[in-house]
């Protein structure tokens, strides 16, 4: 691993990390990454490969060596995982408009789910409430009360419900109706100032004396801010008088310059009108005039901008401290309404007055921005966009309100990547070694970098079907790019999916299956086509069939009154067969490679270690460790019982490593698992063994990690350490600490670049998916689990869980292991086949990727792949398909080139005309 390979590969994955987000949502190109063969990476490593051929003619030195560039490939896909859907597409959408999302979803309101997020609302829920009764009781005794606490109770409630209070007192019945008034009259007197001003400070809980200290904090900060703002204030007001008579009389030279410069434009405009073909000097000298009147000005623009640059300076200032201010009022309250701070005081207080009666507030912090509070700027700069005259620098952003929650999904997002580094090192030798996977994306960098004898140019580029296959596919994508940019203009346009409107006429019942009609959809993918080509048939006709297996199953199952369901996060039938065909892959990888897998796993806790396990597997495996014990224990801090952070986060690195190995042995660049933990821990330990504090942290965790594993980061390391190894020599125990390194620097420049243009331009609302359905999901998914609580009567119960009570309470239903065991046991069932009889041509991998949107999207392309080599084979034999390997690398390679050349018009475009582009995206993602 040369300097220069090193140094390639930090700036191209420095590279993706920071311009991903303006490519996808500012100017709405082919996704840099989108899936698990990134154009950003792929398509830049053709483009050099080619642009080698011309570097020859300026020396020996200047072409970058074909392993270099595989190193370069190899670091770039580390970061791979960030940028886009694998995070933060995502992450600031779904951890700050929450705050936002809750005005308008009556369901969020009526179940008060800011009150169960832990470090969330202060404001007192249903399922906080343990005894209704007593609750009565207290309050209707507070009428009597004639000073303190208990009399600043009665006087807090408003009329109707101190009436409400005593006629359950009386009556002893404690209606719906009257629970909903009782918790609006706990709202009011935790909202209220004065509550917490009829205690006596020495008596009140530590928890409360703790809150009043860092109120008393807070306040004094904010007086620092207020008298600095003042400051500046005043210096700003001098230093403007001090400018304003010379800068009024440069605004003046810059007024008349404008004039004068309006009046030449006007007289070159009318003079070229009148006399168009004998004016040629006397325009040239009008336009030499305005050139002049442009020169001026400019001039004089920089001296207005250098005389007022120190009132700018200061009117920054002062916006950065109003801002600060504006965050702490809502922390600790104005005159007009109570602070956060304050509003968690009253809780505390209110929980010691009726102690037994009222619980706690979840413990923890973190999982959303600023706990679920719409904070001024944070959250509707983030929304709308900075409507200042200058850009927000990166000092300007709130980092201070973001801190908590960065802190917490930062270090478990590392911690999880960390681990997946791990696992990747661990199965390495035994996947790429001893099972020989086919490993088809680093394949297609080993075929198109592998030198010949010289060990200069890459052979692939001298066969002529290379570049037919290129030619054809580029030009495919020419006409249909020059199609989207001018529709009017160029109207030829090639097709590359149909809709097979007769048939889903002809058979109406498979639309009834979910994803059923995939079967009708025709979409061709030349890349996913050319990948098939060097697949085994059995894999590739697998996943060519899958959605029609799929659409036949689903058939026999729905025509015989079995209702197949799938929720984002829920577990319902079709999310338990689908998790349980991934762990059937889970134990089945663990099966195969059991021998090696037991050794690494004794080495790891100090028994010997075999001379074909190498020395990184062993260290990777207590790293491995290490970062799940780390991620869980945040995922604790933050509010989630620890057996149940645990759980997640090894139920997610099943995810991950399933999803690496379909990856590694098929090829499929697009994939999706169909199943969350959430999801699924649910459905199998029962609804009423998850509190609402826990159900809404393990949804978050889903949210936030594995949103969208079209680009999870584990499929990354993973071909990345095959292809350095294989196509540059470059082992993994010297490659993988500059991957961690990437891993670390990747996520700090994508999180600097998403927030800088999140909080300079706003979110992108054009992506609904990112900014109105993720950010729901979660609290959708709270407010079902919390109104199924409540229709049990566990909703109490289930809210005071903690710890090991949540094991305790676990009541499994026989329906839902039998979804699981069923998807589990195909897999199983045809793993065992497929080891057993040598005529089996079924791969397993039909039953993890059907039923999944990326199989109603590519199953097409990857029939007709198995189509073609099938073909070639059986009427032109060995020759003729080796002969026609060169021609499907050209293929993707003119795919990735094409999606290259588009962003590239596409940025140009915009750097030009100041205008967004025409968005033409390339690739399934």
């Amino acid at each position: 691993m040369t300097l220069r390979a090193l140094l390639l590969g930090l700036l191209v994955g420095f590279g993706i990390a920071g311009v991903t987000y303006f490519n996808d949502a500012v100017m709405h190109q082919t996704f840099l990454i989108g899936n698990f063969f990134p154009i950003g990476v792929f398509g830049l490593l053709a483009l050099l490969l080619m642009v080698n051929l011309a570097l020859r003619y300026l020396g020996p030195r200047w072409p970058v060596r074909p392993a270099e560039l595989v190193v370069m490939t190899a670091i770039g896909l580390a970061v791979c995982g960030w940028p886009g859907s694998g995070f933060f597409r995502t992450f600031t959408t779904s951890v700050a408009l929450p705050s936002q999302l809750i005005k308008n979803q009556t369901n969020w309101q009526g179940t008060d789910v800011m009150s169960y997020v832990p470090g969330g609302s202060a404001v007192v829920a249903e399922g906080h409430i343990r005894d209704w009764p007593g609750l009565v009781k207290g309050l209707a005794a507070a009428e009597h009360e004639t000073a303190g606490p208990q009399a600043k109770v009665w006087e807090l409630l408003p009329d109707p419900i101190r009436q409400t209070v005593l006629d359950a007192a009386r009556t002893g019945r404690i209606e719906d109706s009257a629970k909903l008034d009782l918790l609006k009259g706990l709202k009011t007197i935790v909202e209220s100032r004065a509550f917490y001003g009829a205690f006596d400070p020495q008596a009140i809980p530590e928890r409360a004396r703790t809150l009043l200290a860092e109120h008393a904090e807070l306040a004094v900060e904010r007086d620092r801010l207020a008298a600095e703002r003042n400051d500046l204030t005043s210096r700003r007001d001098e230093a403007f008088r001090e400018i304003t008579d010379p800068l009024t009389e440069l605004e003046r030279q810059r007024a008349a310059l404008r004039e004068g410069r309006a009046a030449a434009a006007q007289a070159h405009d009318d003079l070229a009108a009148r006399t168009p073909d004998h004016a040629g000097p006397e325009v040239e000298a009008l336009d030499l005039q305005v050139a002049d009147f442009d020169r001026q000005t400019a001039a004089l623009d920089r001296r207005i901008a250098d005389l007022s640059a120190s009132v700018k300076k200061l009117d920054h200032q002062i916006q950065a401290h109003s801002r600060k201010i504006e965050h702490l009022d809502s922390e600790i309250g104005t005159t007009a309404k109570a602070g956060t701070v304050e509003k968690k005081i009253n809780r505390v207080l209110l929980e010691s007055l009726y102690a037994g009666m009222i619980g706690p507030s979840p413990a923890g912090g973190g999982v959303l921005l600023d706990g679920g509070e719409p904070d001024p700027f944070a959250v509707d700069t983030l929304q709308q966009g900075w409507s200042g005259s200058e850009h927000l620098g990166l000092a300007d952003l709130p980092w201070d309100v973001w801190w908590p929650t960065l802190k917490v999904w930062g270090i478990v997002a590392l911690l999880v990547a960390g681990a997946a580094l791990c696992l990747v090192l661990i199965v390495h030798i035994q996947w790429s070694h001893r099972e020989l996977l086919p490993y088809p994306i680093a394949r297609f960098v080993e075929e198109t970098a592998r030198t010949g004898p010289d060990g200069r140019d890459p052979v692939i580029l001298k066969f002529k079907v290379f570049w037919y296959g290129f030619a054809a596919v580029a030009a495919v994508h020419l006409i249909n790019g020059l199609n989207s940019w001018f529709p009017n203009e160029f109207f030829l346009q090639i097709p590359m999916s149909f809709r097979l409107q007769p048939l889903i006429e002809a058979f109406p019942e498979a639309m009834k299956v979910p994803q059923g009609w995939g079967m009708f959809f025709v979409c061709i993918f030349p890349s996913v086509v050319a990948f098939t080509y060097f697949l085994s048939s059995e894999v590739s006709f697998s996943l060519g069939i899958s959605t029609i297996a799929w659409v036949l199953f689903g058939g026999l199952l729905v025509s015989n009154g079995v209702a197949i369901e799938h929720e984002y996060l829920g577990g319902k039938n079709l999310n338990l067969m689908l998790f349980g065909a991934y762990l059937g892959s889970a134990v089945m990888i663990l099966y195969i490679g059991r021998r090696y897998y037991l050794n690494v796993a004794a080495s790891a806790v100090g028994f010997r270690r075999q001379t074909d396990t190498p020395r990184y597997a062993t260290w990777a495996a207590r790293i491995l460790v290490l970062c799940v014990a780390g991620a869980a224990a945040v995922l604790s801090q933050a509010g989630l019982d620890w057996p149940l952070s645990i759980l997640v986060v090894v139920l997610i690195l099943v995810m991950l490593l399933v999803l690496t190995r379909i990856n590694a042995e098929t090829g499929a660049i697009f994939i999706q698992s169909y199943w969350m933990p959430v999801g699924v821990i649910t459905a199998l330990f029962g609804v009423q063994a998850i509190s609402p504090q826990a159900f809404i942290v393990l949804a978050m965790a889903c949210i936030v990690l594995v949103c969208d594993p079209r680009e999870a980061i584990m499929p990354y390391l993973a071909n990345g350490l095959r292809l350095a190894e294989s196509g540059a020599r470059v082992g993994p125990r010297r490659l993988a600490p500059v991957m961690g390194l990437m891993i670390v620097g990747g996520f700090v420049v994508a999180l600097i670049a998403t927030f800088y243009f999140q909080y300079n331009l706003g979110v992108n609302y054009s992506d609904g998916w990112a900014t109105t359905n993720v950010p729901s999901f979660a609290f959708d998914a709270l407010a079902t689990h919390i109104s199924n609580l409540s229709a049990r009567g566990d909703l109490a119960e289930a809210t005071s869980l903690s710890g090991l009570q949540s094991l305790a309470a676990i009541q499994p239903g026989g329906k839902e292991f039998l979804w699981l065991a069923l998807g589990a046991g195909l897999v199983v069932a045809c793993s065992i086949a497929r080891l057993r009889l040598s005529w089996w041509f079924i791969h397993p991998v039909l039953f993890l990727f059907w039923a999944t949107y990326p199989s109603c999207i590519m199953a097409s392309s990857f029939l007709i792949g198995w189509g073609v080599k099938v073909s070639v084979v059986k009427l032109g034999g060995a020759k003729t398909y080796n002969s026609l390997k060169p021609a499907m690398i050209g293929i993707i390679a003119g795919e990735l080139v094409a999606g290259i050349a588009w962003i590239l018009v596409g940025a140009a475009y915009y750097a030009v005309m100041h205008k967004f582009p025409v968005t033409y995206r390339i690739l399934p993602g």
